[in-house]
């Protein structure tokens, strides 16, 4: 028996900030600041992180899909409805 299929959500990453935050979240946009810089993989693993921290969720439940080596990404989110992401995205740009 199988779940949902994981949420895809469109990022924009950006590294070398001044803190790591879920900066805003509009129009199915997610932009997150980290303050790692985009190499060997660092910024990456931040955004993950940030992202699954902002959604109350393990890191392993949150993993890029596309674009590894660009500030676009796709990342994926298992185990959560597209509503409820919404909901806790917009939350954690609000209070960020």
């Amino acid at each position: 028996m199988s779940g949902p299929a994981p949420v895809r959500v469109n990022v924009r990453l950006t590294p070398r900030a001044a803190r790591c935050q879920v900066a805003s979240y509009e129009a199915g946009l997610l932009t997150v600041r980290v303050t790692s810089p985009p190499v060997d993989n660092a910024a990456n693993d931040a955004c993950v992180e940030t992202i699954a921290a902002a959604l109350g969720i393990r890191p392993s439940r949150v993993e890029i899909v596309g674009g590894h080596h660009s500030r676009n990404k796709t990342v994926a989110i298992d185990g959560l409805s597209q509503e409820a992401i919404d909901q806790l995205l917009t939350a954690a740009a609000t209070n960020g």
